[in-house]
């Protein structure tokens, strides 16, 4: 990967994560504002908030970056490390569909 090409998926995923964040923090106030006794409506004002906004961010530096919105991930992969993932991605499985084992794990 080459300097320049690094430098801007860096500026991609740092920019992404600090609108991320600021999405988050002012869709809380916002919902704190709008509905201020009603906790329920402010987690369907928050969620509903985050979710269309990380959209627009995904459909914005997904091309560039992954948009994976991680400040160690983009770094790491540049570097060729292996980073553990929780679950198996979509690209690993094939097209098929992990099976649920009785203890509640992917199999």
């Amino acid at each position: 990967m080459s300097a320049p090409d690094l430098r801007r998926r860096l500026s991609a995923e740092f920019l992404g994560s600090a609108l991320l964040a600021a999405i988050v923090i002012g869709s809380g106030i916002a919902a704190q504002r709008l509905s201020p006794s009603d906790t329920g409506l402010q987690l369907l004002e928050n969620s509903a908030a985050t979710a269309t906004g990380l959209f627009a961010i995904i459909l914005m530096f997904g091309p560039v970056s992954g948009a994976h919105f991680n400040p160690v991930l983009t770094p790491a992969q540049a570097a060729d490390i292996v980073v553990p993932h929780a679950a198996p991605s979509a690209a690993s499985l094939d097209g098929e569909r992990p099976a649920l084992v009785p203890d509640g794990t992917a199999g």
